[in-house]
């Protein structure tokens, strides 16, 4: 199974023409700390950065815990990376969900959706609300609380979609 963080980061954005130069030294940093770690590529799209690996050996955990130590970082997320089909991401949401629910006792919960393929065929509203729907109807010890829920259930439709509910 492929291990994928998802990498927000903090004002590099703000420096205008040099936002390649401050990217491309996030991306060195990173690479530098998780070294150790076994294999694994770092890609950069549309303001996010993925750390990607197929490598047994490569410990999730601890990338995680390196991360968090490094200037620039804003925010991390372990995610699942599906196809932008939405047939998969519906079976993969729900398979994530499930596995949430063995580890923790939610009650509640609410879907938010970034669409940042514009192709996609729905919007992130519709997708809140068809993904929301679809775990309601999988999942009957669950309820709906948009305004403070147990977990809030991630989408980004991008080339390709990741789910998660961590950040």
């Amino acid at each position: 199974m492929e291990k994928v963080i998802l990498i927000r980061y903090e004002e590099i954005f703000l420096k205008g023409l040099n936002k390649k130069t401050f990217e491309n030294q996030l991306i060195r940093n990173i690479k530098e700390r998780l070294a150790s770690l076994g294999e694994f590529s770092v890609t950069r799209s549309q303001s996010r950065i993925y750390v990607e690996s197929s490598d047994q050996k490569f410990d999730l955990d601890e990338a995680m815990i390196k991360l968090q130590k490094i200037f620039g970082i804003a925010s991390i997320s372990p995610v699942v990376k599906v196809p932008s089909d939405y047939e998969t991401i519906k079976e993969k949401t729900l398979e994530t969900v499930e596995n949430l629910l063995k580890k923790y006792h939610y009650k509640s919960f609410k879907v938010e959706a970034k669409r940042g393929d514009k192709k996609f065929p729905l919007n992130s509203p519709q997708i809140c609300a068809d993904l929301g729907g679809h775990i309601l109807k999988n999942f009957s010890t669950l309820k709906v609380d948009v305004h403070n829920p147990d977990f809030i259930f991630y989408v980004e439709v991008r080339e390709s979609t990741y789910l998660y509910s961590e950040i």
